[in-house]
C-alpha cells in the first residue's frame, strides 16, 4: 500500500492536537457474546422483530484516548454491550492520540488495519489521497436519517468530490478567554484585541495580555494565526492553489503579531518556544490575561482553580475586515479500504452514533467535545451560558485548513510541516516580514506544486 504522503506525515502528526489528546498509554478491551443471534425473528407473543444488523463475527476498532476517564470507560462499555447484543467479538482499543501515526502505518504495511478507527479531519485527506480510506456517504446518510442532521459545515472538509470519507462524531471550539478582573469588555476585532492586550499587560508583575505562543510544534498557533490571517483577507493560497501568503494583508497581520511581541511587549517572550502547553499554563498561572483555546482549559478551571474560574469569562474570536473566522476541529471514524469487516464496521459506527446514547457520552466531555448534531447541540446542558453555549456557538463560524480551497492532501501537509509556524518564529526572532513570507511562499509553493 502506499505511503508516499504518510511516511512525512508520521514525522510531525504526533504533534497534532496537543491540546485535546490524552497522554495516557492504550488500553485494550476484548468483549465476546455468544447469546445475540442476527435476523428477522419472533418474540414469544407472536409479533415479528426487525432484522438486526449484521456485525460479523468480529471487529477491531481503535479509539483516541479522552481526556476525561469516564468516557473511555463509557465507550469501552457501550463497545461490550453491542458486542453481546450482536454476538460479535469487539476488541476495542483506547490509544493515546500521539501514538496513532506510528500504529496507522505499521496496520497500513502489514496489512492488519482495524476495521474502524479514530481519525481527525487534519489526517482524512492525506490518507484518502493514497486511496487508503474508504468512502462512507450512506452511512453518514444513514446516521443522519435515523437520528438527526450534523452541521453542514462540519461536513465540509470531509468531502470529496461530493463523497464522504470520514464518519463525524464530535467537534471541538476554540474561544477567547480572559480575565475579568483585568480586562472589562472583550475584544470584539483584532485590532482592539492588539489594544487591549496592551493594556492588561503589566510586565514587572509578570502579567502579559496576550498568551500566544508560536514554538515549532504547536498546533494552537497554526490555529491561530490562519484565523487572524482569513479575518484580513489573507491567506495561504488562492483559490487555485496558488501561494497567496506573501500578500500586503499578510503583512499587516505580521506586523501586528510583531508589534504585540516585540513593541508592546503583551506577549511573554518565552512564547516564541511554547508548545501546545504553553498557553493554557500561562493562563492557569496568572501569567497571561487572554488566549485562545479549547473546553479543556475551563474544565480544569473549574475543578483546579475555582478562584480563576470565577474572574474567567469566554467570548467568540474576534472579527477583522472580512469578518470572523473560526478553526475548525472535526473529529470521527474511519474506516481503512484493507480492513477485513467493513459492513461489520459501518454498522458499529451506526450503532455508536446513535443520538440517545451518544449525547449522555458526550455530556461527560463537555465543553471540550461538542456535539455534530445540529439541534442537539442548542439543547440541554449545551445551554449554559456561562460555559457550554459560547463554545457551540462558534461552530457555525468554523473554518477549515486549506481555505479559500476545500480541505485537501496539500493543505494538510502544509499544516503538518508547522510553515506558519516556522515563518512567525522567523519573524519574532528578528528576520523581515518580507524574508519571512518569502519563505513561507517558497515552502508552500513546494508543496501544492513540487
Amino acid at each position: 500500500m502506499k505511503l508516499k504522503r504518510i511516511l512525512p506525515l508520521l514525522l510531525i502528526v504526533s504533534l497534532l492536537f496537543v491540546l485535546v489528546a490524552g497522554c495516557q498509554s492504550k488500553t485494550t478491551t476484548t468483549t465476546t457474546a455468544t447469546t445475540a443471534t442476527t435476523g428477522t425473528g419472533t418474540t414469544t407473543s407472536g409479533t415479528t422483530t426487525a432484522a438486526k444488523p449484521n456485525l460479523g463475527t468480529s471487529l477491531t476498532i481503535w479509539m483516541k484516548k479522552m481526556q476525561v476517564d469516564s468516557m473511555n470507560t463509557k465507550f469501552q462499555d457501550k463497545c461490550t454491550a453491542i458486542g453481546k447484543e450482536y454476538g460479535t467479538t469487539i476488541n476495542c482499543e483506547i490509544i493515546a492520540y500521539e501514538d496513532f501515526p506510528q500504529k496507522w502505518a505499521a496496520g497500513i504495511e502489514s496489512g492488519s488495519v482495524p476495521d474502524l478507527s479514530f481519525m481527525t479531519y487534519a489526517e482524512v485527506g492525506v490518507y484518502k489521497a493514497d486511496n487508503l480510506l474508504t468512502e462512507v456517504t450512506s452511512t453518514v446518510k444513514e446516521i443522519e436519517d435515523a437520528n438527526e442532521p450534523i452541521y453542514d459545515n462540519l461536513m465540509n472538509p470531509l468531502t470529496f468530490d461530493g463523497k464522504v470519507f470520514m464518519i463525524p462524531m464530535w467537534t471541538e471550539s476554540q474561544i477567547l478567554y480572559y480575565r475579568t478582573d483585568l480586562i472589562t469588555t472583550p475584544p470584539k476585532t483584532w485590532d482592539e484585541f492588539k489594544t487591549i492586550a496592551k493594556q492588561a499587560t503589566n510586565a514587572s508583575a509578570g502579567v502579559y495580555g496576550a498568551g500566544i505562543g508560536f514554538g515549532k510544534g504547536n498546533s494552537d498557533a497554526e490555529w491561530l494565526t490562519r484565523a487572524m490571517l482569513w479575518a484580513n483577507g489573507a491567506s495561504l493560497v488562492d483559490k487555485d492553489g496558488k501561494p497567496a501568503i506573501n500578500s500586503p494583508e499578510a503583512k499587516e497581520v505580521a506586523q501586528m503579531i510583531y508589534d504585540m511581541y516585540a513593541v508592546d511587549k503583551s506577549i511573554p517572550p518565552s512564547a516564541n518556544n511554547w508548545d501546545d502547553a504553553g498557553n493554557n499554563k500561562a493562563y492557569i498561572s496568572g501569567q497571561a490575561a487572554m488566549i485562545f483555546n479549547t473546553g479543556s482549559v475551563i474544565r480544569v478551571l473549574k475543578s483546579d482553580n475555582p478562584d480563576l474560574f470565577a474572574k474567567t469569562a469566554l467570548a467568540p474570536f474576534p472579527s477583522g475586515k472580512k469578518g470572523q473566522f473560526v478553526p475548525g476541529i472535526d473529529d470521527g471514524l474511519v474506516i481503512f479500504t484493507a480492513a477485513k469487516n467493513p459492513d461489520g464496521a459501518k454498522e458499529l459506527a451506526k450503532l455508536l452514533m446513535e443520538k440517545n446514547w451518544y449525547s449522555e457520552w458526550l455530556i461527560d466531555g463537555a465543553p471540550l467535545c461538542l456535539p455534530i448534531y445540529e439541534k442537539a447541540s442548542k439543547t440541554g446542558i449545551w445551554t449554559d451560558a456561562q460555559v457550554n453555549k459560547p463554545f457551540v456557538d462558534q461552530i457555525p463560524a468554523f473554518q477549515f485548513i486549506g481555505y479559500p480551497q476545500q480541505y485537501n492532501a496539500n493543505a494538510g501537509q502544509v499544516y503538518n510541516l508547522r510553515i506558519i509556524n516556522s515563518t512567525f518564529q522567523k519573524i519574532l526572532s528578528g528576520t523581515s516580514i518580507d524574508e519571512s513570507l518569502a519563505w513561507a511562499a517558497s515552502e508552500i509553493d513546494k508543496v501544492y506544486n513540487g
